[in-house]
């Protein structure tokens, strides 16, 4: 008899909190640094030398001494004697004294004895003197000097383990010349719909049948989590093909997703098949809706998740439980999904139950710079456009309401709308 360790469906947060301690990072692989986005940094980086390791110019212009342009302006240009010409990628030569400067290209090394650069577009040449140039603008020194280690200094932590790699983090890790990175693997998904009416998505539609939309919805949550999704079609409501297909996709991934069959009904096979294949159950059923009859187990160390089959139940029930999963065994430190603070632009109706409800939303940033959240119109688990119009699910504890002007909390789905009415 398959063993349930929770007799009453359990908080949310205890459910994420389960599942994270069944769970544990993907081994560590290294990879080109080319490969490197989107994976999450397996170990820290520390400076090996500074950022710049020189001071170096900010602009085109003249390397020159602060002091010897003080009084210069349009009308009383102050004229220097040019030394050197210093492009980016070459060392000066010659040392800047009283009544002297160097011409410098943006990157290029500050001779010694500047402590300033003027931009080219406050000089000109000197008309009667070639080797001279004349200055219109006074300078303060440092002024367009990025000084050694101003980016980076040597020793300290450039990125710490857990790093999420994107653009800027690569940049870095080019920088201090790191070629192969260390980086935790991604999981790979398996995606498996079940339910004896679902069509293909290419199949005509029949009466009493419908299009299975939940294979491609969860795929691209996972890939959006950093996961690698694999779709393995649609399962029919029969035990003993759903065992035989889910042990085969287990061998394969490292955490399985299925949807449907996991409510009380007599076609809810879910629970059979956990049973049969000798899975652990976590936990099943939370209080939280959409999609309270969840199941999470354990089958040799891969996480299956047992989703609702209603398309919005799906949605929200990957967002809590699968996605925290994928980010944690890719590596991250911070797994649960983001969540800001909110102001709510209309009364939410508060309900007898215990349950944490989870409405879509969109939340916005008003024209006075405030966090606000409009609640979407239809709510309903099995509606799936209501998404669209939304880029949050606001969080309603059980038997709890707000006011209009009161506060919430919201899980953000995508970005905030900026300035809207």
């Amino acid at each position: 008899m398959l063993y349930i360790p929770n007799s009453s469906p359990i908080p949310f947060e205890e459910a994420q909190r389960l599942i994270l301690s069944a769970i544990r990072p993907l081994p560590v692989i290294t990879i080109p640094l080319s490969e490197a986005l989107g994976y999450y940094l397996a170990e820290t980086v520390r400076a090996d030398h500074d950022v710049p390791m020189f001071d170096r110019s900010t602009v085109d212009g003249y390397a020159l001494r602060a002091e010897d342009v003080i009084n210069a302006s349009a009308s009383n240009p102050v004229k220097l004697k040019v030394l050197e010409e210093i492009p980016a990628g070459y060392l000066p030569q010659q040392k800047i004294t009283q009544g002297t400067a160097s011409r410098i290209m943006t990157g290029a090394p500050i001779p010694e004895g500047a402590n300033a650069v003027v931009m080219v577009e406050k000089t000109e040449n000197a008309a009667e003197d070639s080797e001279s140039v004349l200055v219109y603008q006074s300078v303060k020194i440092g002024d367009a000097i990025a000084k050694k280690g101003q980016d980076v200094e040597e020793g300290k932590d450039v990125l710490t383990q857990g790093t999420l790699l994107g653009p800027i983090e690569l940049g870095l890790l080019a920088t201090f010349g790191i070629a192969s990175v260390p980086v935790y693997a991604k999981p790979k998904v398996g995606i498996l719909s079940t339910g004896s009416e679902l069509l293909n998505v290419d199949e005509p539609i029949v009466p009493g049948k419908l299009r299975d939309s939940n294979g491609v919805m969860l795929a691209g949550q996972v890939s959006q989590a950093g996961g690698e999704p694999v779709y393995f079609g649609i399962a029919p409501d029969k035990v003993e093909e759903l065992e035989k297909k889910m042990l085969e996709i287990l061998q394969q991934v490292d955490i399985l997703v299925t949807s449907g069959g996991v409510s009380m009904g007599e076609y809810d096979f879910l629970g059979k098949v956990f049973e049969k294949i000798n899975a652990k159950v976590i936990f099943w059923k939370t209080l939280a809706r959409p999609g309270m009859p969840v199941l999470c187990g354990v089958w040799q160390d891969k996480p299956i998740f047992a989703l609702a089959g209603n398309p919005a139940s799906s949605y929200v029930n990957a967002h809590l439980y699968v996605l925290p999963a994928i980010r944690y065994m890719s590596g991250s430190k911070d797994p649960l999904p983001k969540r800001v603070t909110v102001v709510c632009d209309e009364a939410i109706e508060g309900k007898q139950m215990p349950h944490t409800r989870f409405l879509r939303g969109l939340t916005y940033v008003s024209q006075t710079g405030e966090l606000r959240v409009k609640i979407s119109k239809k709510q309903a688990s099995n509606v799936l456009s209501s998404f669209l119009e939304s880029n949050c699910l606001v969080k309603v504890p059980g038997g709890k309401g707000f006011n209009a002007g009161e506060k919430a909390e919201v899980y953000l789905l995508g970005a905030v709308e900026e300035l809207r009415q």
